[in-house]
């Protein structure tokens, strides 16, 4: 599977805990939750982040752990 395709296989719960471990990860709970309150506000604003969270996750270019090297 290309990345693309993994992406769109992704639910939505798996979308945003792999962010959360994408972004957070070795920074304990603190950056953890950090992390998720950048993604609930995002998805608080569905006009220009995405009206899903798994939308906001894949946003492009907003969360570095979906868009390396060639992603």
């Amino acid at each position: 599977m290309t990345d693309p395709e993994v992406r769109a296989a992704l639910s939505e719960v798996d979308a945003l805990a792999l962010t959360l471990y994408g972004e957070a990860r070795g920074h304990g709970l603190d950056a953890l939750a950090a992390v998720g309150c950048v993604i609930r506000n995002r998805f608080l604003t569905p006009r220009r982040f995405g009206s899903t969270y798994k939308a906001v996750c894949h946003q492009r270019m907003q969360f570095s752990c979906w868009w390396q090297a060639g992603g």
